[in-house]
C-alpha cells in the first residue's frame, strides 16, 4: 500500500498535465485499498469480522495495530475533498467508517474534525446519502465533546435529509442518535419516542442487529425513567438475540444494561454476576474504558449487599481508568461514588476530601443535577 502512496505522491508532484488521468487513477486506487482495509478492520473492531466483504486481519488485535499505525495517513486522507473522484467520493467515507476506530481511542476531536470535512464533502458533489451519514456522525462526535446543542442540529439535520431521499435505514439511525442526545440532556420522554421510531423503522427493513442495539437504547431510557421491568425485558430478549448472532459487542452491552436493570429491581447477586460476565467479555475485546464503567456498576451492586471493602476496590479501579483516560466527568461520579462507601466504613476524613474533589470537578464539567446528587457530608 505505501508504493501506492509513493506514486501518487510522485504523479501529483509532477506539474506536466499529461500525467493528470495518471494522477487521478493512482489517488482512486489509493482510496480503494484503504477503504477496503478500513472496511475490515472497523468489522474488527465493532466484534462483527463476518460482516466486512473481505478479511484482511486475522484478530482484532492486528486490526487495532494496523488502525494505529495508519491512523495519520487515514485522516489526512480523510480530508482530501478536491473534488477529483466521479460519483461518490472514497475521502467522505474513509472519514465516515473510522468512527467506530476513533470512539474507541477516545479520539473525538479527530472523529468531529473529519466527519465535518465529511459533510462538507458530500455537500459539494450533492451526495445527500453521504452528506445526511456525515453529519449524523459529526453529531455523535460532538454529544462526546458536550456539544448537545450542536449535536443534537446535526443529528436533526441527517434526519431531515434522509426522510427527503426516502432513506430508511438513515432514518432510524438518525432518530437512534436522537434519542442519546435527548437522553444526556434528559429529555427522557423524547428519547423514548425517539428511540420507539428508530427500532420501528430498523425492524420494518429487516435490520435485526441494529434493530436490537437501537432497543437497548430504548431500554436505557425506560430505566432512567423508572420503568425497570420493562427495561429488563428489553435487555433479556437483546442478550439473547445477540448471543445468538455472536456479536460480542451487542453481547457486552446487554448483560451490562441487564445488570443495571437488576440492580434496580433489588436483584444485587444476579446483578453482580452479569457485571462480573462483562467484565470478562471487555477484558477479551480490550475496551477498558467500558470496563471502567462496568466496575463502578459492580462496585454499586456490591456496596447494595454490604461488601463495602469490594466496592471501595472496584471503585478504585474504575477511578485509575477514568484519570488515565482524562474522562473528568466520570471521575467525578467514581469520586462521589467513592465518598458514599467511604461513609460507611466511618472513613469520614476521606469521605470528605473524595466529596470535595468530585465537587470540584462537578463545578468544572458537570451540572446541578450531578452536584445534588452528592453524599452528605455525614453518614
Amino acid at each position: 500500500m505505501h508504493d501506492l502512496v509513493r506514486v501518487y505522491a510522485r504523479l501529483a508532484a509532477v506539474e506536466d498535465p499529461g500525467v493528470h488521468e495518471e494522477v487521478v487513477q493512482a489517488r482512486r486506487r489509493l482510496l480503494e485499498t484503504y477503504l477496503q482495509l478500513l472496511l475490515s478492520a472497523k468489522a474488527h473492531v465493532e466484534g462483527v469480522p463476518e460482516s466486512a466483504p473481505h478479511d484482511y486481519f486475522n484478530t482484532r488485535e492486528l486490526a487495532l495495530t494496523w488502525l494505529d499505525f495508519e491512523r495519520t495517513g487515514l485522516l489526512e486522507i480523510a480530508h482530501w475533498t478536491d473534488g477529483e473522484d466521479e460519483g461518490r467520493p472514497n475521502s467522505p467515507l474513509i472519514a465516515l467508517y473510522l468512527d467506530s476506530y476513533l470512539s474507541f481511542r477516545r479520539a473525538f476531536d479527530d472523529w468531529a474534525t473529519v466527519t465535518k470535512a465529511a459533510y462538507e464533502a458530500a455537500r459539494r458533489v450533492h451526495d445527500s446519502w453521504a452528506e445526511a451519514a456525515a453529519s449524523n456522525a459529526h453529531g455523535r462526535a460532538l454529544v462526546y465533546l458536550r456539544r448537545f446543542e450542536e449535536a443534537e442540529t446535526a443529528q436533526r439535520r441527517a434526519l431531515r435529509l434522509s426522510e427527503a431521499s426516502g432513506d430508511a435505514e438513515g432514518q432510524a439511525m438518525a432518530w437512534d442518535h436522537i434519542g442519546l442526545t435527548l437522553r444526556v440532556l434528559g429529555r427522557y420522554d423524547d428519547a423514548i419516542d425517539a428511540h420507539t421510531r428508530s427500532a420501528r423503522i430498523a425492524a420494518e427493513i429487516g435490520l435485526v442487529r441494529q434493530t436490537s442495539r437501537v432497543r437497548m437504547n430504548l431500554g436505557a431510557a425506560l430505566g432512567e425513567v423508572g420503568r425497570t421491568e420493562e427495561a429488563h425485558g428489553v435487555f433479556e430478549e437483546a442478550l439473547a438475540i445477540h448471543v445468538e448472532l455472536g456479536d460480542k459487542g451487542g453481547e457486552t452491552t446487554a448483560r451490562s444494561g441487564l445488570g443495571v436493570a437488576l440492580l434496580k429491581l433489588g436483584r444485587h447477586e444476579e446483578a453482580v454476576t452479569a457485571f462480573v460476565h462483562v467484565l470478562g467479555l471487555c477484558a477479551e475485546s480490550g475496551d477498558w474504558y467500558y470496563r471502567a464503567n462496568v466496575l463502578n456498576s459492580l462496585g454499586r451492586a456490591w456496596h447494595e449487599l454490604g461488601l463495602l471493602d469490594e466496592a471501595l476496590g472496584a471503585h478504585i479501579r474504575a477511578l485509575n481508568w477514568f484519570v488515565f483516560f482524562r474522562d473528568r466527568l466520570e471521575e467525578a461520579r467514581t469520586r462521589a461514588d467513592i465518598a458514599t462507601v467511604l461513609l460507611q466504613l466511618n472513613r469520614t476524613e476521606e469521605a470528605l476530601s473524595a466529596r470535595r474533589q468530585a465537587l470540584d470537578l462537578y463545578r468544572e464539567f458537570g451540572d446541578e443535577h450531578d452536584i445534588a446528587k452528592l453524599p452528605d457530608a455525614h453518614p
